[in-house]
């Protein structure tokens, strides 16, 4: 008897062990601490087009999750291998009904009966645009709706476009330049069509020449061929006045037709955002004659200056562009920039006469200002009552007449927008110029007014769409260098755009390499060697990602940025940075009268000092010791006096790159004179400059005049001899152009020393 109870007793406890999972049984089927449950209620409604994400814990990961009926319903997953952070994503394709079910690694289910409401589109169509942009290497994602699935869909060019449908959605691949039709067809007969165009992988560039001459009344047929970018281009004079220009259909050449003599620009843009500029000189008799929009009697009020245009005639090469005389300048001034823009600015009660004339003596009728306690000239604007941009388009206007404010803290006229999250107004103080930015598509009204506030002008704006798909000029597999002990990470900047913003941006490895995501820019940064993936994603989910490698950086050789000035102004003030080497470091100047050092040592690498441009002079050398005495020279080739014209300093300079994968320290630039907002242009994809405070790029127009040029470090791909104020170097040359308000244009030249 005893040993029966002990059989059942140890049969009993094999059974107890078995259940608890003893004896090595599979830990994936009874693993799990908790109960497999989701955030989704056992019943869902989703309306057709629209999406619910819900969560998925416990039980047993992996999870798969199926829908029943995916042409009306499709589902994704992600992150199912996490028991904490798993996610699924229910999207309504068209009426009906399905069930939704959750199968985790233990086998356990759970099932969501969901129901999908709206009415079923009977009409085919896809999400893309009439006409789409795509770079080689690059997919666009594409959703169909309506119809009756399944769907197929065709490339009229599978060379230069690749296609592919999983469920609802369109892939397509840019295989080579050219243009492609993609097609969809449901079941039964309907279709529905897109256009893509895929890019060059080359630049954009033309084969007009830098600068182009061309007789008032003339014109440079048979037109000069544009080729590289996007492959869809627009052409676009900066001053129609002086010469127009206009390009073939569809846009492969264009011609620049001259109107009257001067100087003007052509900017050739692609839809990818690059552009090259052409500098225009019309010569040759005026076909217009001389005029101004000024009345021949004006009467105005002490300090409300009034802008207005002169055009025709023959105008000067240089600035002013006409000249204005007044009879009595105790009364009033008067003053015409580069652009044709007449200024009379009034300074005392009574009055006075403005003789224009143009450069080779032509009169106007004698303008008779009365200068009193009131003016008698309606406020106007060279806006249209109506105005259609698309996103991120910045066209600027003129606004004159009126009574302006007088207080040089804020702008001449008030301009504000109904709704700034469509179109955005941006007007600069003591300026009588406002820009309207478009922000999102939609419609806002600006409203005008002047000082009096009595008779505002109304304005319409219209936004639409950029149709650029997203897009970054970050390369797919980038390798950048760590940066050296004590030294802090440099990031890399490259374009970012497209799509439908704002950005989201993540690492793989934040140990190896971060990155931020910004309205216009992407920067990563490596922070030790390894491997990690960026993957970048817009509002409307778009993924892009780059591999990005990072490398140990070995040199430690002192290295001073920028490594030689070519040419500097009295009054300014440099900065410099020192890597390598072994900190502290010393710095003095053979000639403290002509260039002065505030402060003489720097504690670490990576740390700056400045110089003071204080005389004229030449040749004057910097000397820049570490801790072991091993000196660098830094050659101020020329310091010139400063203009009151715009200026960027310094104007030429060298700057070093320690090894292929380093990326190169900033280089500070100051920009004096001239007439704000900015625009800078860098003749490198790879070179970009930023706004000084942020480190991030300037805007399309700017305000503040503390620069930095950023360099990555794939500028030395390609490498050239130069000599540089006797210096001879081997590597890349740069160009930083900056343009003001009035187009007074002042470049920088940046050489770059590569290993």
């Amino acid at each position: 008897m005893k040993s029966f109870f002990r059989i059942i007793s140890g049969l009993f406890l094999l059974a107890l062990m078995s259940a608890c999972g003893g004896g090595g049984g599979s830990p994936g089927a009874t693993g799990s601490k908790t109960i497999l449950s989701t955030s989704a209620n056992s019943t869902v409604t989703v309306a057709a087009g629209q999406s619910q994400t819900f969560t998925i814990t416990g039980g047993v990961p992996n999870y798969l999750v199926t829908s029943s009926n995916i042409s009306a319903l499709t589902v994704t997953s992600t992150n199912a291998n996490s028991s904490t952070a798993a996610q699924f994503t229910v999207t309504g394709i068209s009426s009906g009904a399905a069930t939704i079910k959750i199968v985790d690694n233990a086998g356990t289910i759970i099932s969501i009966a969901v129901t999908v409401s709206g009415t079923t589109s009977t009409t085919l169509a896809t999400s893309a645009a009439v006409n789409n942009n795509l770079a080689v290497g690059a997919a666009g994602v594409y959703r169909v709706t309506g119809g009756t699935p399944p769907w197929t869909v065709f490339s009229s060019n599978q060379s230069a476009a690749g296609v592919s449908i999983s469920n609802n959605v369109i892939t397509v691949t840019g295989k080579a330049v050219g243009s492609s039709t993609i097609t969809v067809f449901d079941s039964l007969t309907q279709s529905a069509s897109f256009a893509v165009q895929v890019a060059s992988s080359g630049s954009l560039a033309t084969a007009a020449p830098s600068s182009i001459t061309v007789g008032s009344g003339n014109s440079t047929a048979p037109g000069y061929q544009i080729f590289g970018g996007s492959q869809v281009y627009a052409v676009a004079s900066a001053n129609t006045a002086i010469a127009t220009a206009s390009c073939t259909t569809p846009c492969t050449a264009f011609t620049v037709f001259g109107i009257s003599p001067g100087t003007t620009n052509v900017q050739i843009s692609d839809t990818a955002g690059a552009s090259v500029q052409i500098n225009v000189t019309v010569t040759g008799t005026a076909s217009t004659p001389l005029y101004t929009t000024a009345p021949l009697a004006i009467t105005m009020s002490v300090g409300t200056p009034t802008n207005y245009l002169i055009g025709g005639g023959t105008p000067n090469t240089t600035s002013p562009k006409y000249f204005a005389v007044s009879s009595n300048t105790s009364v009033l001034t008067a003053s015409v920039d580069l652009t044709g823009i007449l200024t009379i600015s009034p300074l005392a009660s009574g009055v006075a006469t403005v003789t224009i004339k143009d450069a080779v003596g032509a009169a106007l009728t004698p303008i008779s200002v009365t200068v009193s306690g009131g003016t008698t000239n309606a406020m106007y604007t060279t806006a249209p009552a109506s105005i259609s941009l698309n996103i991120n388009d910045t066209p600027s206007y003129l606004v004159s007449g009126g009574v302006p404010f007088i207080d040089s803290k804020v702008a001449q006229y008030q301009v504000v927008s109904s709704n700034a999250s469509i179109a955005q107004v941006v007007s600069t103080p003591g300026s009588a110029n406002f820009t309207v930015i478009g922000i999102a598509s939609g419609s806002a009204t600006l409203q005008i007014n002047d000082s009096t506030g009595t008779k505002p002008i109304t304005i319409k704006v219209t936004v639409g769409t950029t149709g650029v798909l997203f897009y970054t000029s970050a390369p797919g597999t980038l390798t950048i260098g760590a940066p050296l002990a004590g030294v802090t990470p440099t990031a890399s900047v490259y374009a970012l755009g497209g799509g439908t913003p704002p950005y989201n941006a993540s690492s793989s490895d934040v140990t190896v390499a971060t990155v931020v995501a910004n309205p216009n820019s992407l920067q990563i940064t490596g922070i030790s060697p390894g491997t990690a993936t960026v993957q970048i994603v817009d509002a409307a989910g778009t993924p892009l990602s780059t591999k990005v490698n990072v490398v140990a950086t070995t040199s430690t050789t002192m290295a001073v940025s920028p490594s030689a000035v070519g040419n500097a102004y009295v009054g300014d003030v440099l900065t410099f940075r020192i890597d390598g080497g072994t900190p502290p470091y010393t710095v003095i100047s053979n000639n403290p009268a002509s260039v002065s050092i505030p402060t003489g040592t720097v504690s670490a690498s990576g740390g700056t000092f400045t110089a003071t441009m204080a005389n004229i002079n030449t040749g004057v050398i910097i000397t820049v010791s570490d801790k072991n005495g091993a000196p660098v020279q830094v050659t101020i080739g020329t310091i010139a006096a400063k203009s009151a014209s715009l200026t960027l300093s310094p104007s030429s300079f060298i700057l070093g790159q320690t090894s292929p994968v380093a990326t190169p320290a900033p280089v500070p630039l100051t920009l004096s004179g001239g007439n704000a907002p900015f625009q800078a242009f860098t003749d490198n994809p790879v070179v970009s400059v930023n706004d000084a405070s942020t480190n991030l790029p300037v805007a399309t127009f700017f305000t503040n005049r503390s620069l930095s040029v950023v360099t990555q470090s794939s500028v030395c791909t390609s490498k050239t001899a130069y000599t540089v104020n006797g210096v001879t170097i081997n590597g890349a040359k740069i160009t930083i152009t900056v343009i003001d308000n009035l187009n007074n244009v002042t470049k920088s030249l940046m050489y770059v020393n590569c290993p």
